[in-house]
């Protein structure tokens, strides 16, 4: 997919630490790629000791726990993508058409 000069770029990730969320704002133009803004963003204590408790006893974990899980990984995301953009100035609502949004969990 083609985009235009100065189109801007959300990328998300957590990684197997289950810490938090490391977020980055580039925009790409013809011949460049700006970084314009990092954030990394703690998960809830609360959300890493269920991760945590998740992952070293999966016995214990449901369809539903995981479906509870991954819902409140997503709103961190979530809040982790919106916290940036208004680092930025940028506005999530006005900016759609020239901000993408990019996550893995």
């Amino acid at each position: 997919m083609s985009q235009g000069p100065g189109t801007a770029f959300v990328g998300l990730m957590s990684g197997t630490s289950m810490d938090g969320i490391d977020a980055v704002l580039v925009e790409f133009g013809e011949h460049r790629c700006d970084m314009r803004e990092t954030l990394s963003a703690r998960y809830p204590d609360d959300l890493r000791s269920a991760l945590l408790k998740a992952s070293r006893t999966p016995a214990e974990c449901t369809v539903d726990l995981i479906g509870k899980l991954d819902q409140w990984i997503g709103e961190c995301f979530r809040d982790a993508a919106l916290v940036l953009l208004q680092k930025c100035g940028v506005s999530a609502d006005e900016d759609r058409k020239s901000t993408r949004l990019n996550s893995s969990h």
